[in-house]
């Protein structure tokens, strides 16, 4: 699989996470805010079937406000009638407005008896009052009220709502509770049901119904009949949602076990690739493991965790230049003083380039093409650099070196093997935990946030097997774990000069090439002027090299044409680079969150 690719998905996801998180409620600091601490809800259940609804909603600004909306959503047949607001902690007037849904009430908010200045900052009570018909359903058996005391289209989550619900008497009135995870208290006192509800989050709903004996009505005259029996179908409805209910509980406990168990999975993986052995200390002497090429090294055993073994970077081509400094083929010149030159590079024609490898000829020919007569001044050739020509450079000196790999080496260092299974979890576990995140953020179901907290380790995990497939395309031979461990140990031996002093510049040399293989080229530099490294070898052409700022940005620049070509292949080629009705139930009795009422509100 294409690392490129991997890491493209990776961040789509990642994106399409932050998008979520955003629009799920993570809001950012704002001048103004509101709360709904608590909400009473007063429910009575006329003789004939209307239901008189008040609703005592208490507001705490923080700011300026024009004042809140109560949206009431409205089914077929279903009608409100002489709807009254007042307020308290605020002067007010309000307008009724027909939305798409059903009603709108506005409810202005002014510090002033005049209401010249809108409300700001303090603590106001809402009193909505309205009769509702036609929302109480008489079957043939039984009467139901099934009705939203708090709607799921509310702005922000209220800390508890009272609902109190007032019929004739208890005698033979059974009840639900949907969700009852939301659920504090339920009880009655005489003829009055009072419920008390948890916080309620944004997009969450809280409904009570009721099946009440038809000898407590008169007439149906506020309601509509239905031709059927209620009760039964009521209650299959409510097992089947409680059975829900039971179901994602359950699963919500259990996931976070399974998601934890599955990160097992990739460790094993990388385990596997490493032979059985992850820690493989390797034979070392101090001296250089191997007489490799640099960019040998560095394809074999380079940074980059999303790169493929055998597959050389920009350190091997810059550690490529290196060398052929170290070996003389390239001489560099550090300008005096009074000249203002900078660092100069020359081809030494002596030497010829018959013994040199045909990746290192192409370094040879990249660096000719920049000076004239043999000689390139560092600083112009940095001026005259081209994105497009060097990444033709380095694909053609890439290749080169891929090609020399095949002859043998890697095949006996590295096994490639299928990595498609690593890729397939990864894929899997982060578009399922950002999924497990969508569907328990601030759920409030017993044992939601639990998989909601567990996916993010999960995102991480499964974001590191997306990046490590390059790296775990393959299992190591044993030939393969003592010659990468060897190098490791060279790297970490050589990036402390202070307690391994190179005894001569060639040594010193040997480190700066190697070390810029191994991604450690910096380190052995900052080291040495730490020991006093550079005054012993201040002459070392390869000191001066890597210490000038032509270098640095040199190298700066060769990062950033291949990080910008890695971008542009991703973008160009996908990664090839190289209150409503609802719930259970049907026919005449509503599933459950189907119960009416609900809607909800803002402010503005």
């Amino acid at each position: 699989m294409n690392s490129k690719k991997n890491i493209l998905i990776f961040f789509i996801l990642i994106s399409v996470l932050s998008s979520f998180l955003v629009s799920s409620g993570v809001s950012f600091a704002d001048d103004r805010s509101y709360t709904i601490p608590w909400a009473n809800i007063n429910l009575t259940v006329g003789d004939d079937g209307t239901l008189h609804v008040k609703e005592v909603i208490h507001y705490h600004f923080f700011g300026t406000y024009n004042g809140v909306y109560r949206d009431i959503p409205l089914k077929s047949g279903e009608t409100v009638e002489n709807i009254q607001v007042n307020t308290s902690g605020a002067y007010s007037r309000y307008e009724v407005q027909d939305s798409k849904n059903g009603k709108r009430i506005k409810v202005f908010l002014y510090d002033d008896t005049a209401m010249t200045f809108p409300l700001s900052d303090g603590e106001v009570d809402v009193i909505y009052q309205y009769d509702f018909l036609q929302l109480v359903k008489f079957y043939n058996d039984v009467a139901e009220l099934h009705y939203q005391p708090w709607g799921n289209e509310w702005e922000v989550p209220v800390g508890r709502v009272n609902s109190t619900i007032h019929l004739k008497s208890e005698d033979g009135v059974k009840y639900w509770i949907n969700p009852p995870y939301l659920l504090v208290n339920a009880s009655w006192q005489g003829s009055d049901f009072t419920v008390i509800s948890k916080e309620i989050p944004r997009k969450e709903w809280f409904e009570v119904r009721m099946a009440i004996p038809l000898e407590q009505f008169t007439s149906t005259n506020g309601g509509r009949q239905v031709d059927q029996n209620g009760t039964v179908a009521m209650e299959k409805i409510q097992a089947d949602y409680t059975s829900w209910i039971n179901f994602q509980t359950l699963l919500y406990q259990f996931l976070p076990l399974v998601m934890l168990l599955s990160m097992i999975y990739p460790f094993y993986i990388i385990y596997r690739s490493w032979g059985g052995r992850i820690f493989h200390k390797g034979s070392f002497d101090g001296n250089l493991p191997e007489r490799d090429p640099p960019a040998i090294v560095n394809a074999i055993c380079g940074l980059g965790i999303s790169r493929n073994v055998g597959d050389p970077g920009v350190d091997g081509f810059l550690a490529t230049m290196m060398d052929l400094i170290r070996r003389r083929y390239i001489l560099v010149y550090n300008p005096h003083k009074d000249e203002d030159t900078g660092i100069k590079l020359k081809i030494n024609e002596k030497k010829g380039s018959t013994h040199l490898k045909s990746f290192e000829k192409n370094v040879m020919k990249f660096v000719k093409e920049y000076g004239k007569k043999g000689t390139v001044y560092l600083h112009d050739m940095n001026e005259n650099l081209d994105k497009t020509h060097f990444q033709k450079q380095y694909f053609d000196w890439r290749g080169k070196v891929i090609k020399e790999l095949s002859h043998g080496k890697l095949e006996s260092l590295f096994m490639e093997t299928d990595n498609k299974g690593l890729y397939i979890y990864g894929f899997v576990a982060l578009l399922g935990s950002l999924l497990i995140m969508a569907l328990t953020f601030k759920n409030p179901i017993q044992g939601a946030k639990y998989s909601f907290y567990t996916s993010f380790p999960l995102i991480v995990v499964a974001g590191f097997s997306l990046l490590m497939t390059a790296k775990v395309n393959g299992r190591w031979t044993d030939e393969g774990r003592d010659y990468r461990a060897r190098w490791m140990r060279y790297k970490k031996h050589i990036k402390d000069t202070k307690n391994h002093f190179p005894d001569s510049e060639e040594l010193f040399n040997e480190y700066l090439v190697y070390g810029t293989a191994l991604g450690v080229g910096d380190a052995i530099t900052r080291s040495s002027r730490i020991t006093a490294l550079h005054e012993e070898f201040s002459n070392s052409p390869l000191y001066v090299l890597h210490q000038s700022a032509e270098y640095k940005y040199f190298k700066y620049t060769l990062v950033s044409f291949m990080a910008a070509y890695a971008a542009m292949q991703i973008y160009l080629t996908g990664g090839d680079g190289g209150g409503g009705s609802g719930g259970f139930g049907g026919g005449g009795v509503g599933g459950a969150g189907g119960g009416s009422g609900g809607g909800g509100g803002g402010a503005f």
